[in-house]
C-alpha cells in the first residue's frame, strides 16, 4: 500500500520533510501541496522538483482532495489548532509537527476529535522515532543504569531575534514552543506521563516586542529524589547534550539529543575495585542523504518518523507507540505549567 500524502504548508520544515519522503522511495507518494501564497505554492514545487504534486493555493482544498490518506500540517504554530480539526472533520488522518496546540485543551479537544473518528493522529516529535530513542527506552524496560534519579538536558539557538514566527505572540511564538517542548518529551521519555512531580521551579527571561520567552531553567522534582534539570534558550547557543543518570550507570548523548546518532552507556561494577564499562553506540543515517536538501540539520532523520506514521496507518492505529496520545498530553500540560510560571 502506497500512503499518499497531501503537505499543508510551504516553509523550510515541509520542504525537509518532503526531501525526505523523497529518500524513502517505495510506500510514499506526495500527491499535493497546498499554501496560502500562489507564487510561493509555485515556487516551492519547482524547488523540491514536484512535477507530478497537485498545487493548491488554499489549505481547504487539499484537505478535502480525496486522493490522499494522510494530511502533513507543517505551518505556523497558531494554525494547528484549526487545520488538524478541519483535516480529522474531512476523514484525513493527520501528522502535525510540533507543538501540536497552544494549550492543553486545544491538543485534547484534537485527540477526542481523532478517537471519534478512528483516524490516526500524530504530534510530529521526530525525535521519538530514532533508533538511539528506541535503544533507550529498550535499556530503560531492562533496568540498565538501574533507577533514574537525575537527568540533564539542554538547547539553544541565537535565532529568535531574527526569526518572526518565534519573536510575534500572534504566530503561536516563544522558544518554549519551538525547543522547549523538545526538553519536555525527553522528561516524559524517561519518567513517564504519571511521574510523581512534586515541584516545578523555573527561572527564565523574556525578549522582543511581544515580551515572548527567550531562555529558561527548568527544575522538576519528583518523588523519590529525582529530579531534571532542563535548560533552553533562543539566544544562546547550547550543545543540545543529555544524560540519564542513574543507580547503576548512566546514558550520554554528546550532542543532538533531540536528532541522535550515538550515545553512551556507563555501567557502574558492583564491586568498586573495577572500572566502569563504557560501551558507545552508533547509528548511522539510514539513507545516503544529501545535507544540501535540506534546511535543517540531520533532518533527513525525518524518514523515521515518516515509516513510523506509514506503519502505524497500514496497522490501522490512530497513533504511534514511539509519541502516544497520553504523552502529547502530558508534554502540552507541563508547557501551560512552566509558561505560566515565566508570565505569570
Amino acid at each position: 500500500m502506497i500512503t499518499r500524502w497531501g503537505i499543508l504548508g510551504c516553509g523550510f520544515i515541509s520542504g525537509d520533510f518532503i526531501e525526505s519522503l523523497k529518500l524513502l522511495n517505495d510506500g510514499h507518494k506526495i500527491v499535493a501541496i497546498a499554501g496560502r501564497c500562489r507564487e510561493r505554492v509555485n515556487e516551492f514545487a519547482q524547488q523540491h522538483n514536484l512535477c507530478d504534486a497537485k498545487l493548491y493555493y488554499d489549505y481547504d482544498s487539499l484537505i478535502d482532495d480525496e486522493a490522499l490518506d494522510v494530511v502533513y500540517v507543517g505551518t505556523r504554530n497558531h494554525t494547528h489548532f484549526e487545520l488538524v480539526m478541519r483535516a480529522l472533520d474531512a476523514g484525513k488522518s493527520v501528522l502535525c509537527e510540533k507543538p501540536m496546540g497552544l494549550s492543553h485543551d486545544q491538543v485534547k479537544a484534537m485527540i477526542d476529535k481523532a478517537k471519534s473518528k478512528s483516524l490516526l493522529l500524530q504530534e510530529g516529535f521526530w525525535s521519538r522515532f530514532f533508533p538511539v530513542y528506541k535503544d533507550i527506552r529498550g535499556l530503560l524496560d531492562s533496568n540498565a543504569i538501574g533507577e533514574v534519579k537525575i537527568i540533564q538536558a539542554d538547547m539553544g539557538f541565537p535565532i529568535m531575534a531574527n526569526t518572526e514566527r518565534l519573536a510575534k505572540k500572534e504566530f503561536g511564538g516563544g522558544m518554549a514552543f519551538d525547543i522547549g517542548c523538545y526538553l519536555l518529551q525527553f522528561f516524559v521519555l524517561v519518567f513517564g506521563v504519571d511521574a510523581p512531580i512534586e515541584d516545578i521551579i523555573v527561572n527564565g527571561w523574556t525578549s522582543g516586542p511581544d515580551n515572548l520567552d527567550d531562555s529558561a531553567s527548568i527544575t522538576i522534582m519528583l518523588e523519590g529524589n529525582r529530579m531534571a534539570q532542563l535548560l533552553y534558550s533562543g539566544s544562546a547557543s547550547l550543545a543540545a547534550r543529555a544524560q540519564i543518570c542513574g543507580t547503576k550507570g548512566r546514558i550520554d548523548i554528546p550532542e543532538f539529543f533531540y536528532c541522535p546518532q550515538d550515545y553512551a552507556l556507563t555501567v557502574i561494577p558492583s564491586h568498586s575495585s573495577t572500572k566502569p564499562v563504557v560501551r558507545k553506540i552508533s547509528h548511522p543515517p539510514s539513507t545516503n542523504a544529501d545535507p544540501k536538501a535540506f534546511h535543517f540539520g540531520r533532518t533527513h532523520g525525518l524518514v523515521y518518523e515518516a515509516e513510523g506514521v506509514r506503519k502505524a496507518l497500514t496497522e490501522g492505529n490512530i497513533e504511534c507507540p514511539e509519541m502516544t496520545h497520553n504523552e502529547s498530553l502530558k508534554v502540552i500540560e507541563l508547557l501551560d505549567k512552566i509558561r505560566h510560571k515565566i508570565y505569570g
